[in-house]
């Protein structure tokens, strides 16, 4: 359980969940794509901008 939590903090993690997301929906043109696609790039700048934990 623990390992999935530490998964869930970071950024790289949601930037994926949102790709995979957008890829398996494949959804048709129209308000839910636009949703879709407005979150994946909402996720793409914060997996940019959150640094990452690093292990010294």
């Amino acid at each position: 359980m623990k390992f999935w939590a530490n998964r869930f903090k970071e950024p790289s993690s949601w930037a994926g969940i949102a790709m995979l997301a957008s890829a398996v929906f494949g959804v048709p043109v129209n308000t839910t794509q636009v949703v879709v696609n407005t979150v994946t790039a909402v996720c793409g700048a914060v997996a940019f901008f959150a640094p990452e934990k690093t292990s010294v």
